[in-house]
């Protein structure tokens, strides 16, 4: 680093007629000592060689004045010695100069009237701001010698001595949490310091309190338990020592301290009550000159924003509406009545209020509430609705609407207990049909583990009632390909795989079906499941709005369908699928099940079925249409349109039916491709390019 070099002002000479002063300066041990050293001692006597070495080249007048505030600027800067002041939280150290502004207000405001006129002083408080600092220090200037001494050691003995006992009971009982808490984190950052905080004050009753404050895994950023947790014995045992040291230092009666291990939540001591129509009751100010010193500003903040906010949700009628300060600080007067307000403030937003500021509205509020009632204490004038528009307040909206919410609810509740009631019902009795032969069914008990629930499937195998039985995850997906929809699981076998509970008709027909030869993994045989007694139809493809299968769906269908559809078809009973009963190693021949497909019926077309329903109706049906066309044994007599796709050179092809587009259909069983000009299509295209 450079060596800084010297002030031209400062030549060898002067710098050599004050050498000698410099350790006897030094080793002064208090500020005024060394403040009447330099004036007394070192400034006269450089002023002295100046004099005799310089002569007539010597500083005269404003040069002599301003050469002796760089000499002794120079001597402060450079001869005092170094010294720590502590951290960042260091001790409070009152001057003359804070002093003479807390106890000489009255001198510095006529001070500033002699700089200001009065109409200034009124009209321009930015400029009475400006020319504080300057009167001010007319004022210092001025004081007598006496009055100088008396004020200084006011100074010093406001620096020895803290608050008075009563505020310091109540600050440590407000923010001695919020002190030990800021304290360990700035350890932390600075020094990379952790500790353990053992605090105790006199408290407002009082007793000696103790407190433990401990924060080190939050400042290192751990997840482990803080260390007075795991070490709660030593903890106590320390706390109870020190309280007992503590006690007999202040002469107070050792007992027991209340909660020795935690520190207090902050409360704040101003709190809005509320009555049954919702309006706030503000509670009795603090005044300036009594508890002043632990009133915080933002809590005040928070009480007039609530006590606002809660009357605007009055007169909008809603519960999450915020006042618009934004708005309000333009328009003050549409929003609020003149005598809502004390006189000269104007609500701008609670957070560029003054503390004093909010101190007065406050006390405002409560002289209103005193003399007109906590209703009528304060009043919107207007609000802002959610268009943005401005209208006329109107308090009671708010009672309304609770009213028919809480009608809403009570309807809600009532539907809710019916439903849960139905529900109920609804268990019960699949409990019992599909169940245990006691009635209970404990696939769906929490309780129950894995292997506990693949024990009772592998006992319902065998002793559910006839109607019922219980397959594997194979089996019924392979039900699910024919239309039957997937259950919830019942259990879970050992090896992970769930097991579902399904009727004993739906496992007949699906080892009744064949699979025919030439499929290409495609499930062909996607039949309806048998209804004991009811004739099974299969509906017939259509490109237009084809049905599903009937069975038992998994989202209710439209009321037209719940009922058996009379199609005119020809139909497939149960009987003709007794010729079908071989077991599966035994194939049975395709041709053994003679089915017809009919053409379907105009009148039965789901039109009022949503779209999106519409889509996965048609995809079923094609699927069961696709299935069905590979078996050479099914004759399609439905006359379904072709579809016709233009070329370029005005040739239009008949593309196949979708039956004829399947993977698994060969070529040869294809039709063969017709081509035909037709002349009016190409004479069409022509007049299109053109």
């Amino acid at each position: 680093m450079p060596k800084r070099k010297k002030p031209r002002w400062l030549t060898h000479g002067r710098r050599e007629a004050i050498e000698t002063y410099r350790e006897p300066y030094r080793n002064l041990p208090t500020l005024e000592a060394w403040q009447d050293m330099l004036k007394n001692v070192i400034l006269p006597a450089v002023c002295n060689y100046m004099e005799e070495s310089e002569g007539a080249e010597a500083p005269k007048g404003e040069e002599h004045l301003d050469f002796t505030k760089k000499f002794a600027k120079y001597i402060v800067n450079n001869w005092r010695p170094r010294r720590d002041y502590g951290g960042p939280n260091s001790r409070l150290k009152f001057t003359l100069r804070d002093v003479v502004q807390w106890t000489m207000s009255a001198e510095i405001k006529a001070a500033l009237r002699d700089i200001l006129q009065d109409e200034t002083l009124n009209s321009s408080p930015n400029a009475a701001f400006e020319q504080h600092n300057k009167a001010l220090s007319q004022v210092m200037n001025g004081l007598s010698v006496m009055k100088h001494n008396e004020l200084r050691a006011v100074a010093l003995e406001w620096s020895h001595q803290g608050n008075p006992a009563e505020d310091q009971a109540l600050l440590a009982q407000k923010y001695s949490g919020d002190r030990l808490r800021d304290s360990d984190l700035q350890h932390y950052k600075e020094m990379g310091m952790v500790c353990i905080t053992f605090a105790a004050w006199r408290a407002v009753d009082g007793k000696v309190t103790v407190r433990l404050h401990d924060n080190i895994a939050e400042n290192l950023q751990k997840n482990r338990t803080r260390f007075i947790e795991e070490q709660l014995n030593l903890c106590k045992t320390v706390t109870a020592e020190l309280h007992k040291y503590v006690s007999s230092l202040l002469d107070v009666g050792v007992e027991e301290s209340p909660n020795p291990y935690s520190v207090d939540p902050h409360q704040p001591d101003l709190q809005l009550k509320f009555d049954d129509d919702g309006f706030p009751i503000l509670p009795e100010p603090i005044s300036d000159d009594d508890n002043d010193i632990y009133q915080k500003k933002t809590e005040l903040e928070d009480l007039a924003r609530l006590f606002l906010r809660t009357h605007y949700c009055l007169t909008s009628g809603s519960k999450g509406s915020k006042p618009p300060y934004k708005e309000i600080s333009h328009r003050n007067s549409t929003f609020i009545e003149n005598e809502m307000l004390p006189d000269g403030i104007t609500l701008k937003g609670l957070r560029s209020l003054k503390k004093k500021a909010l101190q007065t509205v406050l006390s405002h509020w409560w002289d209103c509430q005193n003399a007109l009632g906590h209703q009528n204490s304060f009043r919107w004038k207007c609000y802002m609705n959610l268009n943005a528009e401005i209208v006329p307040a109107e308090y009671g909206r708010r009672r309304d609407i609770e009213e028919k919410d809480a009608r809403t609810k009570r309807q809600r509740k009532r539907r809710a207990e019916k439903k849960a009631a139905k529900d109920a019902e609804d268990t019960a009795e699949i409990g019992i049909t599909s169940g245990t032969m006691d009635g209970t069914n404990p696939a769906h008990t929490p309780e129950i583990n894995a292997s506990v629930q693949a024990d009772t499937a592998e006992a319902l195998g065998t002793s559910v009632c006839p109607s019922m039985i219980i397959v594997d995850f194979e089996t019924m997906g392979r039900l699910h390909d024919v239309g039957i929809p997937m259950p919830i699981p019942c259990g879970i076998s050992r090896e992970g795989h769930p097991f579902y509970l399904v009727k004993q008709t739906h496992v007949d027909h699906l080892h009744n079906l064949r699979v025919p030869t030439g499929s290409s993994g495609l499930n062909n045989t996607q039949l309806p499941p048998p209804a004991e007694g009811v004739v099974m139809t299969v509906p017939t493809p259509h490109s237009q709005d084809l049905l599903p299968p009937i069975a038992e769906a998994s989202r209710p269908l439209p009321r037209q369908l719940h009922q058996t559809p009379s199609f005119p078809t020809n139909t497939l009973t149960t009987s003709s699928l007794s010729r079908c009963t071989s077991p599966l190693t035994e194939p049975c021949s395709p041709e053994t099940i003679p089915v017809e497909l009919p053409h379907l019926d105009k009148s039965l077309q789901v039109a009022n079925i949503p779209n999106n329903m519409k889509r996965n109706l048609k995809r079923k049906a094609s699927q069961i249409w696709d299935g069905l066309a590979g078996s050479s044994s099914v004759k399609n007599t439905s006359k379904a349109p072709r579809i016709r796709k233009r070329t370029g050179a005005g040739v239009i092809m008949e593309a196949p039916r979708r039956s004829e587009r399947l993977s698994d259909v060969t070529p040869a069983s294809l039709p063969k491709k017709r081509q035909r000009v037709d002349s009016k299509a190409k004479e069409k295209v022509k007049k299109k390019r053109k």
